[in-house]
């Protein structure tokens, strides 16, 4: 399991925008929390953020009212997730999404969803998570294990390093 700190440096070597060093390291933290938590290997959530978002907790698709750093499609997802609040049920707003804690804990929900759905098979789980069809979803798919091997390439050599 790779630790907060070697997490934390790749979100903020491979974010599209710079972030402050506190915020790569609460994306890690919640990133490895909600991973396990799932069961899902964390270099799937990483890739699937960095894919998703390049890292971006704000990241918004007005067109396709996708939202934070999973890019969570809340007109698909809106009327399966809902929150406590004074003993009641209370849907998502969209806004809300934007939420790093929120965001990373419903993206891993949908992700460990979708895996459920594809009877354990990781790569086909992560195609579903897509929303794409045919050859796009399997672009997609290569795209993110792309991105795991870069991760799991920069973990090794920072295991290594002295």
């Amino acid at each position: 399991m790779p630790d907060v700190s070697i997490v934390s440096r790749y979100i903020a070597l491979h974010a599209a925008l710079p972030l402050p060093a506190s915020l790569c390291r609460k994306i890690a933290r919640r990133l490895l929390f909600e991973s396990r938590r799932e069961h899902i290997p964390p270099y799937v959530a990483l890739a699937i953020a960095e894919q998703e978002s390049s890292f971006n907790p704000q990241a918004f698709n007005s067109k396709t009212e996708d939202y934070g750093l999973f890019q969570v499609h809340f007109p698909f997802w809106k009327r399966y997730f809902a929150r406590k609040s004074s003993g009641a049920l209370v849907p998502l707003k969209p806004e809300e999404l934007f939420n790093l804690g929120i965001n990373i804990r419903v993206g891993l929900l949908i992700l460990r969803h979708d895996i459920d759905l594809e009877k354990g098979d990781i790569a086909r789980g992560i195609g579903r998570y897509s929303g794409r069809k045919g050859e796009k979803r399997m672009v997609y798919e290569q795209q993110v294990v792309a991105r795991e091997v870069r991760f799991l390439a920069y973990w090794t050599d920072q295991r290594h390093a002295p």
